[in-house]
């Protein structure tokens, strides 16, 4: 027996370990919740062995979604939803792997606090704790293993458990509010975590991104589900009630744009070479995420020397020496490309650039070993906040850099950036 931690030893991983170690003739799985990040690691990981399985999954609080139920039906033996009450959880999480026989020759476990979610699977930390029995040699192991099943039978024999045959029937529990869509516990988890940001408490602390999900494909849905406008049932599902306030028009839902500097970007911040420091975002990385930028609404034509869009954000700055942060203007432009001409025998790009002043202000919150490897971390707050924009300066070997780095999916020349973080889910 051993314990395993996440995200470092995710729950998907042991879970395909004590799957491949033999054949598999039944896999018994009850678990609290279940999203469709989770039931994809889940199913791609158990190939056609899924049909093996029956599972019994909770749905306290419309924490599971409607589409995550829907594909376990599709490809899962037998699938049962337990409730008894919206006071009281069905909390648990076990995974059983049985071999053939009866007891089992072996039988691999997990039990701990993974539920079938991307978090549970692979983005949080979570603790479980792992076995392998011998069933069918061990009196321990045997009584052990005896114990599993009588906890199945018994959940699935109760007046509490339904057996889930049809989507019809997940559509009649989704309007009832005791299922949400995937679209709307992503919603609820967005709104969680902006509560979380105004905090003042956790201010100037270290916070890092869950590593990112790279989710398996999962065959078409068989359907999809929706909530009417009317029937809901809003004190029971919290994440299918109306809002109270409309949704924001950008990305103030914890998303980050993360991105390493050009050595002229560096030598100019710290004042080694001449020239205003304002890195080069670049149309790409503008358009994958336009709203996360204000782009266009936030920007207003001004003239300088030649005309362009810009926007006057609030920010304030974050760095191991400036842990309380600084204000700062973030000042973010963009100039269309411009042809040769008679009087500039030059072609210039589209430039989309940020410039963080002033220009002191911005320097003293640069860590001692700022430099190439260092990465820039943007982040959009709520209209509410005090500030448009946080902005973070990570250098190499701070305990974040690997969370933070981890994201830099895209590679341009000179600089590497990307977005994140992935919703992580329950």
């Amino acid at each position: 027996m051993r314990l395993i931690l996440g995200p470092e030893k995710p729950a998907i991983d042991a879970l395909r370990r004590l799957h491949d170690r033999g054949e598999v003739s039944r896999i018994t799985v009850l678990v609290a919740w279940a999203r469709v990040t989770g039931v994809a690691y889940f199913l791609d990981m158990l190939g056609t062995d899924s049909r093996k399985v029956r599972i019994i999954v909770g749905m306290a609080g419309a924490g599971t979604s409607a589409e995550a139920l829907s594909f376990l039906r599709a490809h899962c033996g037998s699938v049962h939803l337990f409730h008894k009450h919206h006071r009281q959880t069905f909390h648990p999480k076990v995974y059983c792997f049985d071999s053939a026989g009866t007891p089992p020759d072996t039988t691999r476990v997990l039990v701990g606090s993974s539920n079938l979610t991307g978090g549970g699977m692979f983005a949080n930390f979570e603790a479980s704790l792992v076995a392998t029995l011998a069933p069918a040699t061990s009196d321990k192991d045997e009584k052990a293993w005896r114990s599993i099943l009588k906890a199945y039978d018994h959940l699935v024999a109760s007046p509490f458990a339904e057996a889930i045959i049809t989507d019809d029937r997940i559509q009649i529990l989704l309007e009832e509010g005791y299922l949400s869509t995937e679209a709307s516990l992503r919603r609820g988890s967005r709104d969680d975590n902006e509560k979380a940001a105004k905090g003042s408490a956790r201010r100037g602390k270290p916070e890092a991104p869950p590593p990112p999900l790279i989710v398996p494909e999962l065959p078409p849905p068989t359907r999809v589900f929706s909530v009417p406008s009317s029937g809901t049932k809003a004190k029971v599902a919290r994440a299918a009630a109306p809002r109270t306030v409309p949704a924001p028009t950008f990305a103030a839902d914890g998303t980050f744009f993360v991105r390493t500097l050009t050595s002229n970007d560096v030598a100019k911040a710290i004042g080694a070479q001449v020239g205003t420091f304002e890195p080069d975002l670049g149309t790409m990385a503008r358009d994958q995420l336009p709203e996360f930028w204000g782009w266009p609404s936030e920007f207003r034509t001004v003239v300088h020397t030649k005309p362009r869009d810009e926007w006057a954000a609030r920010a304030v700055v974050f760095s191991t020496a400036k842990p309380a942060g600084v204000e700062i203007e973030l000042m973010i432009w963009f100039r269309e490309a411009r042809p040769k001409t008679e009087d500039d025998p030059r072609q210039h790009a589209a430039e989309f650039r940020f410039r963080p002043g002033p220009k002191a202000t911005f320097q003293s919150a640069l860590p001692a070993h700022f430099s190439v490897t260092s990465l820039v971390v943007i982040e959009r707050l709520a209209k509410e906040e005090a500030y448009d924009f946080r902005l973070r300066i990570i250098t190499q070997g701070e305990p974040e850099y690997d969370d933070y780095h981890r994201y830099l999916t895209t590679t341009r020349p000179g600089h590497r950036f990307g977005y994140g973080p992935d919703d992580p889910e329950e």
